[in-house]
């Protein structure tokens, strides 16, 4: 994958990926596009006390547990894949 993110400057940054090769599924278009990426970089960045934006607590909060529930689909997917990986390596190329 050749998602990159460059940094512009304190508090600007730009995300680039080719659709076609880096996100067939879509799953990156349409988290940006929900804008669920932004409600997680606001709940990382904000402490509780913080405003939330117009969201509010609940919104995000919801943003955050849908787009954990997609990185845990993720993270099971690759465990899985890097097993399989495993197994087919030469014993002798580790």
């Amino acid at each position: 994958m050749t998602v990159r993110i460059t940094i512009i400057n304190s508090g600007t940054a730009q995300i680039t990926w080719d659709p076609q090769v880096d996100d067939p599924g879509g799953y990156t278009a349409q988290v940006i596009s929900a804008g669920r990426l932004e409600d997680v970089l606001t709940a990382l960045g904000s402490s509780d006390r913080d405003g939330v934006g117009s969201k509010g607590l609940a919104g995000i909060t919801q943003s955050v547990a849908a787009l954990h529930k997609v990185l845990e689909r993720r993270v099971r997917h690759l465990v899985v894949t890097l097993r399989h990986q495993e197994r087919v390596r030469p014993a002798g190329a580790r």
